[in-house]
C-alpha cells in the first residue's frame, strides 16, 4: 500500500479509521490478482463478487483488505519547493488495527495484520491469483483465448517460482506454444 500513485489515484488518504474507502483495496484484488469478473462464453457471470470458489471473493473479502489498507497517505517531502516530490507515510492513529480475517470460510482463510501480511498472504496463498496471472500473460504475448490446459501449465510455474516472473516469461517464450501457428 506504499505507491504514491495509486495512493493519491485510488483515494486512499480516504481511508481512515471511521471512514472505509475500497478503491485502493478492490483494484488489488481486481486489478493486480484476481479477476474483476468471470466470463463463460464472453459474457460476464452474473453476482461474481458474491461467490466463493475459483479465486472469487466477496464484497466482505474487499472491505476487510481496505481495512488492513488503511493509515496510507501521501504527503510531500520538506524541502522540495514547487518540484512536489511525494513519500507515503502510514498514520497509525488513522489505521484500523487487525487483524483481520481475509477469504473467511475460503479454505485459503488468512488473519492479516496489516497491508503487508495482505499482499504477501494473496500472492501465496489464494488459489485464484496465479491463474490470473498466468492468463494475463497468455492473453497479452500468445492469444486472446488461452487455452486452460496452457494456463494451468503456466500458473503452476509461477507459483513454483513464487511469483518472479522472470522464469514463467523464458519458459513461455522458448515454449513449442509461443511459435506454433494456431496462436
Amino acid at each position: 500500500g506504499r505507491d504514491t500513485n495509486m495512493l493519491m489515484y485510488l483515494d486512499n488518504a480516504g481511508n481512515i479509521r471511521g471512514n472505509v474507502n475500497e478503491n485502493y483495496a478492490r483494484e488489488v484484488l481486481e486489478l493486480f490478482s484476481m479477476r474483476p469478473e468471470r466470463k463463460e462464453n464472453g459474457q460476464p457471470v452474473a453476482n461474481y463478487i458474491e461467490e466463493r470458489g475459483n479465486g472469487d471473493r466477496t464484497q466482505g473479502d474487499i472491505y476487510r483488505v481496505a481495512q488492513a489498507f488503511s493509515g496510507w497517505r501521501v504527503a510531500a517531502l520538506p524541502g522540495a519547493g514547487r518540484n512536489l516530490v511525494w513519500r507515503s507515510v502510514n498514520s497509525q492513529e488513522e489505521h484500523i488495527p487487525g487483524p483481520h480475517m481475509m477469504f473467511e470460510g475460503d479454505p485459503h482463510q488468512f488473519l492479516a495484520e496489516n497491508d503487508e501480511a495482505v499482499v504477501r498472504s494473496v500472492f501465496q496463498r489464494h488459489p485464484g491469483v496465479a491463474p490470473y496471472f498466468a492468463r494475463e500473460i497468455l492473453e497479452w504475448y500468445l492469444t486472446p483465448q488461452p487455452p486452460e490446459e496452457l494456463v494451468t501449465q503456466l500458473a503452476q510455474v509461477i507459483k513454483d517460482n513464487t511469483f518472479n516472473l522472470r522464469e514463467p516469461m523464458r519458459v513461455l517464450l522458448s515454449s513449442r506454444a509461443f511459435y506454433a501457428p494456431e496462436y
